[in-house]
């Protein structure tokens, strides 16, 4: 089991259960005691499961549900009608918990095997279609200032060949509620009508993770790597074969 199988079988662990001993969860619990991102993962996991647990607990059971649901279960002609201004606060107490856990969690989970692959698809689909840049200009530094300006990752560490070549503007994209920096330079090759840059390095923050290797992948018409580094998780892509990009890494 790797850390993203284990993270989505924790997805279901229910703290302060029987889950605790239930064997389903068993391999999970003994990698999440062993992979330090995956245990703070986890840990806030358990917080979040709490916090919605007792948010869940102070919303009052509307008078007369358990009559009305008693009732249509049993086929009677005889509707027992709650008051709107009886449940109508509950439900909205409810719906309000729900955004608030999913807010939460496209906050904390790293993007994970499926959810990295669409967010690959996305970044390259961008790159090949006419985006338009937020900011043209080949300094790397003004480049920085306004991503800043823009609360989008602008942190981050360009490989060292990367740098090499000549940046012509950014732009700021979104990906579930986060910033997304998209960074773009040219290779010098010839350019083709409309296109204004031939290498892309996209950067997002995703928490505390461990680093990896890159991982390079063809995505329509476009070599990329993706890799993570402190709470950052780098993209390039480009044009070429997988040896050409490996120049950059």
């Amino acid at each position: 089991m790797n850390r993203d199988q284990a993270q989505e079988a924790l997805l279901l662990y229910r703290p302060g259960s029987a889950d605790a001993h239930d064997s389903d969860f068993a391999e999970a619990l003994e990698l999440a005691q062993h992979d330090a991102p995956l245990g703070r993962w986890f840990v806030d996991h358990c917080a979040t499961y709490g916090t919605i647990q007792d948010r869940l607990k102070q919303i009052a059971i509307p008078a007369g549900l358990k009559e009305q649901i008693l009732a249509e279960q049993t086929a009677q002609l005889k509707v027992v009608t709650i008051p709107r201004s009886s449940w109508l606060k509950p439900v909205l107490a409810i719906a309000a918990v729900i955004i608030l856990l999913l807010s939460i969690a496209s906050r904390w989970l790293p993007l994970g095997t499926d959810n990295e692959s669409t967010y690959r698809n996305r970044m390259v689909s961008t790159a090949l279609r006419n985006y338009g840049m937020d900011i043209e200009t080949n300094d790397m530094g003004q480049i920085r200032a306004f991503l800043a300006q823009k609360n989008a990752p602008s942190d981050y560490a360009l490989p060292a060949e990367l740098q090499k070549l000549e940046c012509v503007g950014a732009v700021v994209l979104r990906w579930q509620d986060r910033p997304v920096s998209m960074i773009c330079f040219r290779t010098g090759r010839p350019l083709a009508a409309g296109e204004t840059s031939d290498f892309f390095f996209f950067v997002t923050d995703l928490g505390s993770l461990a680093e990896s290797s890159p991982t390079l992948k063809q995505v329509n018409k476009l070599m990329t790597a993706s890799w993570t580094a402190g709470d950052k998780f780098y993209l390039l892509a480009t044009y070429g074969d997988e040896e050409f990009l490996r120049r950059f890494l």
